[in-house]
């Protein structure tokens, strides 16, 4: 597996040192060898270590943010702004939160907001207007069009087919199960 490490000079010399011992006339060269391989391998393991805890640190903020943006579908989500808090750059961010969630964040800002939408269509009767505010969309035409994309029909359609499943189950309810 290939690793990548920030500073890798440390390890260079150690390497350095090691090719000069072998070719060394030192009678204890491949005992010195062996003994700087060892210690490579500790530094290799160390650098491995830290990493790691670099990226478990990533993976709670990207969690917490991930959390934040599916509490607050309303926030206007820009990434710079998101990676500027963070502390770290547009591109890092962006990669390390698809490489952790397997999709972009634009995408999960998308889908929570048409999650949200979705329930708002279905419990309360606010307008679409009302609803594409509530959902952080500036205006009801790309509210609306994101949502036809996302779920292959319109807020209006969608809400009509919630009604129409809502007096199914009322009229199953007052059906035996004998009667047609």
């Amino acid at each position: 597996k290939i690793l990548e490490f920030q500073n890798v000079s440390m390890l260079s010399n150690l390497i350095k040192q090691m090719y000069f011992e072998k070719y060394s006339n030192n009678k204890n060269s491949n005992q010195s060898v062996e003994m700087y391989f060892n210690l490579i391998m500790l530094k290799i393991s160390d650098l491995c270590q830290q990493r790691k805890v670099v990226d478990t640190e990533m993976q709670e903020q990207l969690v917490e943010l991930k959390n934040q943006i599916v509490s607050n579908p309303k926030e206007t989500w820009k990434i710079d702004d998101i990676a500027k808090k963070l502390s770290i750059s547009r591109s890092y961010l962006q990669h390390k939160y698809k490489e952790f969630f397997n999709t972009s964040i634009k995408k999960d800002v998308t889908l929570s907001r048409i999650e949200y939408s979705k329930y708002l269509l279905f419990a309360t009767d606010y307008t679409i207007s009302t609803i594409t505010e509530l959902c952080g969309y500036e205006n009801d035409v790309h509210f609306m069009r994101t949502f036809k994309k996302e779920t292959g029909l319109t807020p209006t359609e969608y809400r009509k087919g919630l009604n129409y499943s809502h007096y199914q189950v009322k009229e199953s309810k007052n059906r035996t199960p004998f009667s047609l």
